[in-house]
């Protein structure tokens, strides 16, 4: 491969990168989107039964958090990838930058740990939700 073909495959790399992270947070507006819009039914519809909410928040949190870890992988390799090739060039701009960065931020969560947050509290509240509902129906049929 020659080295102009190195570079322009470089570039296709970076492209790649930047249009998975914009996916990654048109994802999140929409799943985010998707619980508000629950949360404003369940406040404007009267009489509207919680489980209403907290089944499809369940189903729309692990689906959420699996395609976080997805994207999060595909980027980690995607960034591979760039910093193999950057091997051969006489810099490394993005092998440089996330040395720098993790000497900066020496133990600090990643942002896509922080971003893995909001399904998971968002899911396991609703999961604690239907367990309750279920315990709740369990304890009528065996205690009337």
């Amino acid at each position: 491969m020659s080295t102009q073909d190195e570079i322009e495959l470089y570039k296709v790399m970076v492209e790649t990168v930047t249009a998975n992270e914009a996916r990654r947070q048109q994802i999140n507006s929409v799943f985010i989107s998707l619980i508000a819009a629950g949360f404003a039914a369940l406040g404007a519809i009267n009489n509207l039964d919680p489980i209403y909410l907290a089944i499809p928040a369940a189903a729309v949190c692990a689906l959420w958090y699996n395609k976080i870890q997805y994207l999060k992988l595909l980027a980690k390799a995607k960034f591979k990838v760039i910093c193999d090739l950057e091997k051969g060039f006489s810099s490394q701009p993005f092998a440089d930058e996330w040395q720098h960065f993790e000497s900066l931020r020496k133990g600090r969560r990643g942002l896509s740990e922080l971003e893995l947050t909001i399904p998971l509290f968002i899911g396991f509240s609703s999961f604690g939700y239907i367990a309750g509902r279920l315990g709740n129906v369990l304890l009528n049929l065996l205690c009337p």
